[in-house]
């Protein structure tokens, strides 16, 4: 969530006080009422043209997948490029799995 900016004249709508001071988000962060929609939607937007085809998007949970081995590296390559093309920083290395054949999405077996 927080890679994703808050407009300008948005930033005052997520004012907070703390005994050190007054401070606003330039990001989003999580808990704002609509802030998994708009997660949802830039993800959407990154990925269009790709979802369904190499890559399936559920929030932060990025699937990249292939039906023939030797075209998966393609399409990984082609992921990162969008990431990269968009900001987008995938989780550290400890939260992604790579070359699969099935793993555990949303709590199932894929």
């Amino acid at each position: 969530y927080n890679q994703i900016e808050v407009s300008p004249e948005d930033q005052f709508k997520t004012t907070f006080t703390t005994p050190w001071g007054t401070f606003t988000y330039s990001k989003m962060p999580f808990g704002l009422t609509n802030a998994g929609a708009t997660f949802q939607r830039a993800m959407d937007f990154a990925f269009k043209g790709m979802m369904g085809k190499v890559i399936v998007v559920y929030l932060d949970d990025l699937t990249v997948f292939s039906k023939q081995k030797n075209d998966h590296c393609d399409h990984l390559e082609q992921v990162l490029i969008r990431c990269r093309e968009h900001r987008i920083l995938p989780e550290s290395e400890k939260k992604s799995i790579f070359g699969v054949t099935e793993g555990k999405l949303l709590g199932h077996i894929v």
